[in-house]
């Protein structure tokens, strides 16, 4: 970060300082109290945009407050976890440099411009990747940036892509023994390892079930959570998807795959995923045309959809 003539740096023994271009001066010790933090944030806010009217500055402010309770419960964990208590070496050096200090400037303005607090948890967890991670900086420096360009929504729809792309495990159990699969290959190693047909028709009808549900569960979750039709070319334009990719195996060969059916039928669809289809009726996406718009997620947006923490029963 270049350094301006009206930038002060203090660091006193056992914290690392945090530096902004603007008139500020700040120590930050490693037990990092919540107030600490909080006010921190709002100085570095202040510093960046000091003419905000007082009805403004005080909506800013709140938002502030948000993000820095989240990013001390994540940093307190963190320390918690710790051996003596105490961030390791490698996390204390990526806090103090430089680099971390500036896009923390970064973030604390977005959050004070934007005042979107449901954002706070997303940029709280990239912050604490950044702080964790010893490769993918650029990855991460990018996806925070981005964020400023998006919304709940378009969020939690890279989400649902995201979910519906990943092949949940499942653990079978039957008279002769136990085993653990993913739900794609489950199908074959019931027929491998149980000796039964009457069990494996059971346990096949089991795993669908469990997949059904998988499927139906995090549709009415997205469905609940998204309050309206996101524009997908916009994700492509802000870089979250690919516009000129499609995934190597399409959604109709993925349920099939989930199901442990070679030819599976879109007109099948409704029937096996009725929460799926009313999911993507509201989004907008015809059923015969899902892999056009239910894009190849981008490095950054696989890293912000990695970061959500999304919990669905």
């Amino acid at each position: 970060m270049v350094l301006g003539k009206n930038l002060t740096l203090f660091q006193g023994e056992n914290s690392v300082s945090l530096q902004n271009q603007g008139e500020i001066t700040g120590s930050v010790n490693i037990g990092l109290s919540f107030s600490e933090i909080k006010n921190l944030f709002e100085t570095l806010f202040s510093a960046k945009l000091p003419s905000l009217i007082a009805d403004a500055k005080s909506e800013s402010y709140k938002a502030i407050a948000d993000f820095a309770f989240q990013f001390h419960e994540k940093l307190s964990s963190t320390v918690d976890e710790a051996l003596s208590g105490r961030i390791d070496e490698e996390m204390e050096k990526r806090f103090a440099s430089s680099e971390v200090q500036s896009l923390i400037s970064e973030i604390v303005n977005q959050v004070g411009t934007k005042n979107d607090i449901s954002l706070n948890d997303l940029l709280a967890n990239l912050l604490m990747d950044k702080l964790n991670s010893n490769s993918n900086d650029y990855l991460i420096n990018q996806a925070i940036s981005y964020v400023k360009y998006l919304n709940k929504d378009q969020i939690f729809f890279l989400c649902f892509i995201r979910y519906l792309r990943d092949v949940p495990y499942v653990l079978v159990n039957y008279s002769e023994g136990q085993f653990s699969s993913n739900i794609f290959d489950v199908y074959q190693l019931i027929d491998s390892k149980v000796a039964s047909l009457d069990l494996q028709v059971d346990l096949r009808k089991k795993a669908e079930d469990i997949y059904k549900g998988y499927i139906n569960n995090i549709s009415k979750f997205f469905m609940n959570n998204i309050s309206s039709p996101v524009d997908i070319d916009l994700l492509a334009l802000n870089n979250m998807i690919f516009s000129d990719k499609s995934y190597r195996i399409s959604t109709l060969q993925v349920f099939g795959k989930g199901l442990g059916i070679n030819d599976y039928k879109e007109e099948n669809i409704k029937i096996d995923f009725p929460n799926f289809i009313e999911f993507i009726e509201f989004m907008k996406i015809d059923v015969s045309n899902l892999d056009e718009l239910i894009k190849p997620l981008t490095p950054f947006g696989k890293c912000i959809a990695k970061n959500c923490n999304i919990k669905i029963d």
